[in-house]
């Protein structure tokens, strides 16, 4: 449990490691979606809540939430958001979008199989790809999103999102070189709390790699230990990545005793550079989560929902899998039409 403190008020404590859906899971994967979501508010001490000094309680309300957006829209001045543009010539115009308002395109570098249009890519379907250290497969399941195959996925889960990546790695690589997570090209918007979050998520996440002072961001983990399962195969034998997924053969990567060992264990830079990613085997990870909404651009959190448009500066949400020196292995990027008409 963490008490977060914005301004003169008290966040009540925070347990990070919530239940994300009915199958009683606990993860702290949900720490990266939330330290977006805390990143973007203000701190200014007369918005966030009403504190109550006999119960030391924050009292929030849907009144709350407005005006932490109404506040963070006025601190960001003309002038940043005037910034470099979506280049809009790279994409297709919205009604020939597959999944409109949201749209999905590779990443630099990221060659997806012939025939795939790499601008407008399927949500919800499996996309073959290869890149010049991985070659696989990735799916997407988004919440609500239009036109997408599948949504009897989200029946009973609180889930928003499911992320699916399958393939073989071309050379062995450590467990402690390979993160997933977001990467910019331009400053996110961001406010004071950072000075006490990232101290904060270090700690709770050994392994997480966070740099919001750059003019590049990124908010990184390793990628062993954030997938929620891991599926271990001989080619030929691995699983539907659309069908339900287990953590199965794990044995082949290390003598975990169950996932939550397992994600433990690999969370630790240390003790993830003990195993390695095989290139003999094919591997399933699957990544899932109840914070970040991407059709209606949104983060979920205790004190509301709290929008991604602005905090993401006119950029595409962007998912990678990189090296911990950089080397970009692939990467998607999910565009928003507001995000490019405002």
């Amino acid at each position: 449990m963490t008490n977060i403190s914005l301004g003169s008020g008290t966040l009540r404590k925070v347990d990070m490691r919530t239940e994300y859906d009915h199958q009683g899971e606990h993860s702290e994967q949900r720490i990266q979606s939330t330290l977006s979501g805390m990143l973007c508010c203000s701190s200014r001490s007369n918005v966030v809540a009403a504190h109550d000094p006999k119960s030391a309680h924050v009292q929030t309300n849907d009144t709350t939430v407005n005006e932490i957006e109404a506040t963070v829209h006025s601190q960001i001045s003309d002038d940043t958001m005037k910034g470099e543009d979506i280049n809009k010539a790279e994409l297709p115009s919205f009604e020939c979008w597959r999944h409109r308002p949201l749209l999905l395109t590779s990443g630099p570098g990221t060659t997806c199989k012939e025939g795939l249009d790499q601008n407008n890519l399927p949500i919800g379907e499996e996309i073959p790809f290869e890149t010049d250290m991985f070659q696989g497969k990735f799916l997407m399941r988004i919440r609500n999103a239009p036109n997408t195959p599948d949504q009897q996925y989200f029946s009973g889960k609180k889930r928003t999102k499911q992320m699916v990546i399958q393939g073989r790695f071309k050379k062995q690589i450590s467990c402690d070189d390979i993160y997933i997570g977001d990467k910019y090209e331009k400053p996110l918007q961001i406010f004071p709390l950072v000075k006490l979050a990232i101290p904060m998520f270090r700690k709770l996440v050994p392994g997480i790699s966070i740099d919001l002072s750059s003019e590049k961001q990124k908010v990184l983990m390793l990628m062993g230990g954030e997938s929620r399962t891991i599926s271990i195969d001989l080619p030929g034998e691995e699983p539907d990545m659309s069908g339900d997924l287990t953590e199965n053969h794990i044995g082949r990567m290390g003598n975990f005793k169950s996932i939550t060992k397992r994600r433990k264990m690999l969370r630790q830079p240390k003790l993830a550079s003990k195993h390695f990613y095989d290139p003999k085997y094919v591997y399933t990870f699957q990544f899932y989560d109840d914070i970040i909404d991407i059709t209606n651009h949104t983060i979920n959190l205790p004190i509301g929902k709290i929008s991604l448009f602005r905090f993401l500066n006119r950029q595409p949400m962007t998912f990678a899998v990189t090296t911990a020196d950089e080397k970009e292995l692939f990467s998607f990027k999910f565009y928003h039409e507001k995000s490019i008409e405002s």
